[in-house]
């Protein structure tokens, strides 16, 4: 499945990025592998019918969505998502591109900020000792060379990568099973308590890079690796050795040879310069 690759000034797909509901309604309609309905929709949504049936309107007006019409075995429309995820391509010469782009930014951080201050003004102080409500803050200052930055842009690009990896797993769901995110990650770590809906995988860049972006963000093929296989494939992207990787897994030098053949088949790559290329989305 393709990535989509839309003009940030579209005024179609302005409307659904002011709309949080919207995006995440075309992720959980990118979840199914079958067409959805409104009703599925509306339960995973947390709203009624006539809130989902607006933001899928939305969606499908824009291209993101297919709306398939009613035939005899099902009495209403239903949805299926044309993309795996969403690219936003800006020019960077046009000062109306680089507003929205940062309109766009700063909401999605804004409404981050907002529901991590939210957990903190119930939660207080307290530290809980259950695996789920783990949490992670920390501040730091220091005087970084060029090699420094670069480190942490790898680093922080690993991260990114194994959530966008966690979430492309989830195919082939039902309206039964919830879909609600249990933890937010933006450097700060907290659960996401009230639990809050799934954002899409959406990339806000330059035009020139869109189209490179948009081929990485729909092949990487971590959807397909088990969570053994991403981990193990996360280390060896990052220049872990075997045995490294065996001694921080607690496995046999075995083990990581056998999975890491598993990895190279499944992604169709020979080498680990490949893999590292086949995992880095920005």
């Amino acid at each position: 499945m393709s990535a989509a690759i839309v003009d940030i000034a579209n005024q179609d797909v302005a409307e659904i990025l002011a709309n949080p509901l919207a995006l995440a309604v075309w992720e959980l309609v990118r979840r199914f592998t079958k067409p959805c309905s409104v009703d599925e929709i509306a339960t995973l949504a947390h709203c009624d019918a006539g809130t989902a049936q607006t933001s899928l309107d939305l969606l499908a007006t824009a291209g993101l969505l297919d709306k398939l019409p009613i035939r005899a075995e099902r009495r209403s429309p239903t949805y299926r998502s044309k993309h795996e995820a969403i690219v936003l391509s800006y020019d960077p010469s046009d000062q109306q591109h680089l507003r929205l782009a940062r309109e766009f930014s700063d909401r999605v951080l804004g409404s981050g900020r907002a529901a991590i201050q939210a957990f903190f003004a119930q939660e207080g102080d307290a530290v809980s000792a259950e695996p789920l409500r783990w949490r992670h803050r920390s501040y730091c200052s220091a005087s970084l060379k060029p090699h420094h930055i670069d480190e942490l842009k790898r680093m922080v690009r690993q991260i990114h990568d194994y959530m966008i990896s966690v979430q492309s797993e989830i195919r082939d769901i039902n309206a039964s099973q919830p879909q609600d995110c249990n933890f937010q990650i933006m450097i700060e770590a907290v659960p996401a308590d009230p639990p809050t809906l799934p954002m899409p995988q959406l990339y806000v860049v330059n035009r020139d890079r869109a189209e490179e972006v948009a081929a990485r963000s729909a092949s990487t093929g971590m959807h397909a690796l088990s969570p053994r296989e991403r981990q193990v494939a996360a280390m060896l992207a990052a220049g872990k050795t075997r045995p490294e990787i065996a001694t921080a897994l607690g496995v046999s030098l075995n083990t990581v040879a056998t999975i890491g053949k598993r990895i190279y088949v499944k992604l169709g790559v020979k080498r680990r310069a490949e893999l590292a290329s086949r995992l880095r989305l920005s």
